[in-house]
């Protein structure tokens, strides 16, 4: 009788180790899993940031357009100056060289 209480109770130690095992390997599953949510979260938050510049950028780009357009304007309008001062003075452009 005793040899199969012995019995018993060994088995009951290895089913107990089993199970132990198994909750640490759930426990380091769910570290990393928290782990992995964490670096999620961090990287959410730089996409967010990366998404909300795109509509700064569009208003950046219209603004370069703008300067474009008016750095072209202002070449053709001081063309047309020298050619105006020149045609006054035809001297004048010879002393600006």
């Amino acid at each position: 009788m005793a040899a199969l209480w012995w019995i018993g109770l060994i088995g009951s130690w290895l089913a107990i180790l089993a199970v132990l095992k198994l909750v640490l390997i759930t426990l380091r599953v769910l570290k990393h899993i928290r782990r992995l949510t964490e670096l999620n979260a961090q990287t959410a938050a730089g996409l967010a940031e990366n998404i909300a510049a795109e509509p700064m950028l569009a208003a950046v780009a219209e603004v370069g357009g703008e300067l474009g357009q008016a750095a072209t304007t202002l070449a053709s309008r001081a063309a047309a100056v020298e050619r105006t001062v020149e045609s006054l003075s035809p001297t004048a452009g010879a002393r600006r060289s």
